[in-house]
């Protein structure tokens, strides 16, 4: 039995703390949030301490004397939790390497020297005429650091670039920390690893399907057994390249991508945690249990061969109110596997990123095709 240190008590990380309950592991949380989501649940231990106060963290964690921490889902925490690990002599993967997989910047800094097929990159500076930009329409505006969307838009002309910018800045500190990136073709996906002792292996690889532009919000993801195997071979081959590059030694990686018809990589960003809800995604596609793994290689236990799903899945956002009918239509059916909304959600009138949610619903099948009936409005 281990003591293991959680960052952020939300529902996003709330299956990781019942697989390692559920291993007899003693799980203690922290959060700012004395409400949040793992506040009340039992068989753990809550406190009140703010996750990205390293120095606080740090006096807990030597208070406590735990054999691992982590973060599953949070990028702040990440980054805390590296420098706690490395600096109590835990398994963790580097500042460095967790620095480069949470700014964009410094990925596509990391990679110059790789044969990875990328797009191109400027980054913004202070003064600089956006009339002379050298990069052509249309291309993705994004802080350098940012998920679940917030930032980001697709923008054809400099009218737009202008309002894409004011968007963007309220994630950023400074204009500095915007980056304009070429808009890549390709249908978009997501692929799920875990990394152990420097060996990389493929969990999933999901098909995001995604708002329409300007924005591109996830609103229904989907794990086809047979497309993975299809492609599988491509995806290893590409995911050792690209996490080697960088470093990754220990812990999952959601890394996003685009794929074309010949089966083509090319890189959008990649970050060295858990990706939105997959670990459950990937249990209700037959998967791994990715938040096992993801104890295992914490503690330096041996991860021997993984097995690709044996089923297919879906993840839905529920962010219109419509999407309801699709889930209640699910629900109906009996497909629904898990499901979680907010409490006292409410719908945005216009939701433009995944924190804009009223909640999630996963389905399990046979048959790939049926999931078409419960797609949520793009």
């Amino acid at each position: 039995m281990a003591k293991i240190l959680v960052l952020g008590g939300s529902y996003l990380q709330s299956d990781f703390v019942d697989v390692a309950c559920a291993e007899n592991h003693s799980v203690h949380v922290i959060d700012r949030n004395a409400k949040c989501y793992l506040s009340t649940q039992k068989d753990i231990d809550f406190y009140k301490i703010d996750i990205g106060n390293l120095a606080d963290v740090d006096k807990f964690f030597i208070r406590h004397s735990f054999d691992m921490i982590v973060s599953p889902i949070t990028e702040i925490g990440n980054k805390v939790s590296s420098q706690i690990a490395r600096k109590h002599n835990l398994l963790y993967n580097s500042l460095d390497a967790v620095s480069a997989t949470t700014d964009k910047w410094l990925m596509r800094d990391a990679l110059k020297s790789t044969k990875l097929d990328e797009p191109k990159v400027l980054r913004l500076r202070e003064g600089e005429k956006l009339e002379k930009l050298d990069i052509e329409f249309p291309f993705i505006v994004k802080p350098t650091v940012s998920s679940a969307s917030r930032g980001v838009t697709k923008v054809k002309d400099l009218k737009e670039l202008h309002d894409a910018i004011e968007r963007a800045l309220p994630y950023c500190k400074t204009i500095n920390n915007i980056i304009l990136e070429e808009f890549i073709e390709g249908e978009q996906f997501s692929i799920e690893t875990i990394t152990s002792k420097g060996k990389h292996h493929v969990l999933g690889i999901v098909r995001e399907h995604l708002s329409g532009s300007p924005h591109f919000m996830e609103r229904f993801d989907v794990l086809d057994k047979y497309y993975n195997f299809l492609v599988i071979d491509n995806i290893q081959s590409f995911v050792n390249e690209l996490l080697n590059a960088l470093d990754i030694q220990y812990g999952p990686c959601h890394i996003e991508v685009k794929i074309d018809e010949f089966l083509n990589v090319r890189l959008i960003e990649i970050a060295s945690r858990s990706g939105l809800l997959r670990d459950r995604l990937l249990r209700a596609s037959g998967g791994e249990n990715y938040n096992k793994l993801i104890i295992d290689t914490y503690l330096g236990n041996t991860i021997g061969k993984t097995e690709l799903p044996t089923s297919n899945g879906c993840l839905g956002m529920v962010a219109y109110e419509d999407d309801l009918k699709c889930y209640n239509r699910a629900k109906k059916d009996n497909l629904i596997t898990d499901s979680y909304f907010y409490p006292n959600y409410s719908f945005v009138k216009n939701p433009t990123m995944l924190t804009d949610v009223a909640g999630y619903f996963f389905i399990k099948s046979k048959d790939v095709s049926v999931f078409n009936k419960y797609k949520v409005r793009l």
